[in-house]
């Protein structure tokens, strides 16, 4: 379930981290389930927090037919939708449509071809709204946790997209 969204704009790596450190204290988070888009500056911000690095062009886990680590994560996000494992408990309806929007944009690339499993890139979608996917992208990289079948080491989990 996702509780809160926070968007965060024009901060240093350090007063992000800051930021970070007052959620995980907040709600009990361990760092280690805390991911960061390491792509450009979040690798500073993961380093600081000791959080775990999430690269998009990353080699997909377990073997399996995805042609990076993002298309497997969108894939596993769109699957835990349709199984009712996913729900966002958002307060404010223009961050529900935001998100609406984003998800509506990511679409499977290449679908008639023989190739690995992939989605369109960010600058497909960025052309399609306007924007970069930057909420529907932290709940994408979520997913890494629920593919690598990790346990959380308490109740909740944080991404961060720089």
């Amino acid at each position: 379930m996702v509780l809160e969204v926070f968007v965060y704009s024009k901060l240093s790596t350090t007063e992000l981290s800051s930021e970070i450190r007052e959620l995980i204290q907040k709600y009990g988070v361990h760092p280690n389930n805390v991911i960061v888009d390491s792509d450009g500056v979040g690798g500073g911000v993961a380093d600081q927090i000791r959080g775990t690095n999430f690269v998009n062009n990353s080699k997909a886990l377990h073997e399996q037919n995805f042609s990076n680590l993002k298309s497997q994560c969108y894939v596993k996000l769109s699957e835990m939708f349709k199984e009712g494992k996913i729900s966002l408990n958002i307060l404010e309806p223009s961050v529900i449509d935001e998100i609406t929007q984003e998800l509506l944009s990511v679409k499977l690339k290449d679908v008639d071809k023989d190739n690995k499993v992939a989605v369109q890139s960010k600058d497909d979608m960025k052309k399609v709204l306007g924007k970069s996917p930057d909420l529907s992208d932290a709940l994408m990289m979520r997913m890494y946790f629920e593919i690598k079948n990790m346990k959380a080491t308490g109740r909740y989990s944080i991404a961060f997209v720089g």
